[in-house]
């Protein structure tokens, strides 16, 4: 299997698709001169919150003349300057590089979020026209930044705009939600997982493509990722793993896939598979209703964990999570961590 080829990053991508609810909520806001000064976008990785809000940001740059948002042609002004990073009245606010320019870093520092008293006073470049913020991972502002994004939403000036895009809102302070409307981004339909990732899946028979859709839960860029860690043959020796616990040697092989610096995609990949992996059957047991297996070998690890209680389960499956978090945290072996994980699934 071929690795995908990265889609448009949100600032110069031209085609939004899905999030029709979003968008008419956002549209019948403006139109009723209704409209939020500050909205979270909230939504899982990969679903599309950043190309979202280069969207929103670009329609009212324009001045909202549009009849729907994401139609922007790439010749636009607007479009171009956006996509540029060079629109006067709009400014991006995320978590910077590091100094090799490999990674993004963990958190938003706090002088960047202090930029908006002095942005959002300036006047615009046209007049009549609106100043918009993004800010992208608003989860990755600490408590020092949250409270000076707070001071900037407090008393916002009239026509601006501000938009939090965000995995994790419960993360944000009680008194930013309060002061945003929360627009929750639900999960993209097969049809239009088929319209974002087209010519992107096109080696991938209909069952693997099925399988990746449904782990990927809607979120498109979450299934490139997927795609790009190991993909389908990943999730099938991971379940052929779980199927079979005394095949020593194969779970080993599987665990040497996690070490490395290219084996820290694949152990988060990992962990979070077989977490959610549990919580389905946990799930099932609960309604007392069979598991639906997306894979054939996930038939043959139901049977093994037969003998362990729901209770067990939904343990270890909340241990997993944490456990990964904490490898990732403080860089222990990945290898030692997942082979753990395994062991403590089947024990």
């Amino acid at each position: 299997m071929t690795s995908p080829v990265p889609p448009p990053a949100p600032r110069v991508n031209p085609k939004l698709v899905g999030h029709t609810q979003a968008r008419a909520a956002f549209l019948q806001a403006w139109r009723t001169g209704r409209m939020a000064h500050a909205w979270i976008l909230a939504g899982p990785p990969g679903i599309g919150k950043a190309s979202l809000a280069f969207a929103m940001s670009r329609f009212v740059l324009e001045g909202g003349t549009r009849d729907a948002l994401g139609t922007m042609r790439e010749q636009d002004p607007v479009f171009r300057l956006v996509s540029a990073g060079s629109h006067p009245d709009l400014l991006t606010i995320e978590r910077p590089m590091d100094a090799k320019g490999e990674h993004q870093k963990a958190e938003i520092p706090v002088d960047s979020v202090r930029q908006l008293g002095d942005f959002l006073s300036k006047a615009t470049s046209r007049a009549g026209g609106w100043r918009v913020v993004i800010v992208d991972g608003a989860q990755s502002l600490n408590r020092h930044g949250q409270n000076a994004l707070l001071k900037n939403l407090e008393e916002p000036p009239g026509r601006s705009l501000i938009l939090l895009t965000t995995t994790h809102p419960q993360s944000l302070l009680p008194t930013i939600r309060s002061r945003c409307r929360v627009l929750p981004l639900l999960p993209l339909t097969p049809a239009e997982m088929n319209e974002v990732l087209r010519g992107q899946t096109d080696d991938l028979s209909p069952s693997d493509l099925s399988l990746m859709t449904a782990l990927a839960q809607g979120a498109p860029g979450r299934l490139l990722a997927l795609l790009e860690a190991g993909g389908p043959p990943l999730y099938h020796e991971l379940m052929a793993c779980l199927a079979a616990p005394d095949q020593a040697n194969r779970r080993l092989a599987l665990a040497e896939r996690c070490s490395g610096r290219e084996g820290q995609e694949v152990f988060s990949v990992l962990m979070e598979w077989l977490a959610a992996w549990l919580g389905r059957l946990v799930m099932a047991r609960v309604r007392q209703q069979p598991m639906l297996c997306l894979a054939d070998e996930e038939a043959a690890a139901v049977q093994t964990l037969a003998a362990q209680s729901t209770q067990t389960l939904l343990a270890v499956a909340e241990s997993l999570r944490a456990r990964a978090h904490e490898a990732l945290g403080i860089n222990l072996d990945r290898k030692a961590v997942f082979l753990g994980a395994l062991g403590l699934v089947a024990s």
